[in-house]
């Protein structure tokens, strides 16, 4: 049985390539372990705005489906899911939400970087106040300049 993962780039298609090795094994084993699973993952841009329903998502997707043999497509995205015009709500909703968005914006790669220009930001202040021609300067300086 073929099954394709279709993801937005980003963190969805890092899942999905992800999921399309492991998913198999899994199926073969909580499914049916007669059945020769396929999955495949692919990589598509899901261009829309926020009001895009599920109908209009498969007519986006469906261009970049692969030729052959699949049995079904799954469309990976970080898009919030809503309903109407507004968020699905409760907590799994709002905490899901949050969640794709930490994942998403990869905030602990940012402290790798941060970390040596703080470093030099601190060197640097650290120099102003132990430099003597700093205070002397700033002494001089008038209070309008």
């Amino acid at each position: 049985m073929g099954i394709v993962l279709v993801a937005d780039p980003g963190v969805a298609s890092e899942i999905a390539h992800e999921l399309a090795d492991k998913l198999p094994q899994q199926l073969r084993r909580r499914v049916r372990a007669d059945i020769d699973w396929q999955v495949t993952a692919r990589t598509a841009p899901l261009v829309a705005d926020e009001q895009l329903d599920v109908s209009s998502a498969v007519d986006v997707v469906r261009p970049f489906l692969p030729e052959g043999d699949w049995d079904a497509a799954v469309f990976l995205t970080d898009l919030p899911r809503r309903a109407g015009r507004f968020i699905v709500p409760g907590l799994h909703g709002h905490l899901s939400l949050v969640t794709g968005m930490v994942r998403a914006n990869r905030p602990w790669r940012l402290f790798a970087n941060l970390s040596r220009a703080l470093a030099g930001v601190f060197a640097t202040a650290a120099f102003g106040l132990v430099n003597t021609s700093a205070w002397t300067i700033s002494s001089d300086m008038d209070a309008v300049a």
